[in-house]
C-alpha cells in the first residue's frame, strides 16, 4: 500500500496545482486539509484504485468538477 503523501506525490505530474488533492479527497471522503495532517497514512487498495480512475479520467481531458459530481452522484445513489 502507498501513504497517502506518496500517491500525492506522483499523482500531481501533469495536473493543475490542487487537483490531486481535490480528488484524492473526494475519495476518502475527507477535507483536503485532512491529506496534510495524514500524509503518512496508507491508502487502502480500494482507495487508490478509485483515486487511478478519477486520475485517468482527468488525464484523459476531463475536468474536475463533472468527474467529481458524476462521482459524487454515484455515491448518493448507492453504486459506489
Amino acid at each position: 500500500m502507498a501513504r497517502l503523501e506518496a500517491a500525492l506525490r506522483e499523482a500531481r505530474a501533469g495536473l493543475e496545482p490542487g487537483e490531486a488533492e481535490i480528488l484524492l479527497a473526494h475519495v476518502l471522503r475527507r477535507p483536503r486539509g485532512w491529506l496534510y495532517a495524514h500524509g503518512d497514512d496508507e491508502l487502502a487498495p480500494e482507495d487508490a484504485a478509485g483515486f487511478a480512475a478519477l486520475l485517468a479520467r482527468r488525464r484523459a481531458g476531463e475536468d474536475v468538477k463533472p468527474v467529481l459530481a458524476e462521482a459524487e452522484q454515484a455515491l448518493l445513489s448507492g453504486k459506489r
